[in-house]
């Protein structure tokens, strides 16, 4: 996808004088109109992120490529998504770097995807599990909406994660399951030694389960943390923080693998 210059068929940000922000997919011949006049299609398409343009009655607009942020916020969804300040933490804490081979277990509407997709970049490979094709449809439909395709290193795999993993030598796992815990027996066969897994969750209950099999199956650096966001109001006189906080979301819990993790006999999982 190109950052730079505006394309035909994709979606820009424009914002006209008054600070009112629509979004438009363009395309030929066609016209933004507004309480602030009209633009024409033509003009933008091929222009640079961030260029003014003058309507039909004088007013000026700006016209943005969305970031990743505004996919996500936007975006169509059948689902709860992994919303953007826990999926910062996630591409931090799970060390998701460019050419990683990354598991997802969960394909969800495709947030989370959209982001380990450019995070992994064009070097890297993701899988994708989710036993719901609604889902998967939707998380398709979502990621070509962002990158303009489905980039050929992303795969889409209708499987029941809990069932095994497809995949060798994986780098990195992410799930949003709701027993991640029993994914753990497959992620430890998989997951190259320096590993790392990491499970969304939205209790507590879930999350100690996964914690406590990670440390049962020998994993290191293994925490459970959870994100709130919370953004300030700067106006003239007004220094504040805003009133409307993103508070609890989810738990994030993820662990290490070693080349020894795993290597102990262990007991039947209680939780199967």
């Amino acid at each position: 996808m190109s950052q730079n210059r505006f394309e035909e068929g994709r979606e820009v940000l424009i914002v006209t004088e008054d600070k009112k922000i629509f979004k438009v997919k363009l395309k030929k011949d066609g016209l933004f109109s507004s309480h602030q006049g009209v633009v024409s299609h033509n003009e933008i398409i091929g222009k640079e992120s961030g260029t003014s343009f003058f309507t039909s009655i004088g007013k000026k607009i700006t016209v943005f490529t969305p970031t990743l942020f505004d996919h996500i916020m936007s975006m169509p969804r059948i689902s709860a998504i992994v919303y953007p300040k826990d999926i910062a933490m996630i591409l931090v804490w799970a060390d998701i770097f460019p050419g990683a081979r990354v598991v997802e277990g969960g394909s969800g509407s495709g947030s989370l995807l959209s982001a380990i997709i450019r995070a992994v970049g064009e070097s890297g490979e993701v899988f994708t599990y989710d036993v719901r094709k609604d889902m998967q449809k939707m998380a398709k439909k979502n990621v070509k909406r962002f990158f303009g395709k489905i980039p050929q290193n992303v795969h889409f795999i209708s499987k029941n994660l809990y069932e095994g993993i497809e995949q060798q030598e994986v780098d990195r796992i992410l799930l949003d399951v709701t027993e991640p815990w029993r994914v753990v027996p497959h992620a430890t066969e998989v997951l190259v030694s320096d590993g790392i897994i990491l499970a969304y969750t939205p209790t507590i209950i879930q999350a100690e389960k996964f914690h406590k099999e990670l440390s049962r199956w020998g994993y290191y650096f293994i925490e459970t943390f959870e994100t709130i966001f919370r953004p300030w109001t700067i106006q003239d006189l007004s220094v504040r923080p805003n009133q409307r906080i993103i508070g609890h979301t989810a738990f994030l819990t993820l662990g290490r693998k070693g080349k020894d993790t795993g290597s102990e006999k262990i007991q039947e999982n209680p939780y199967n």
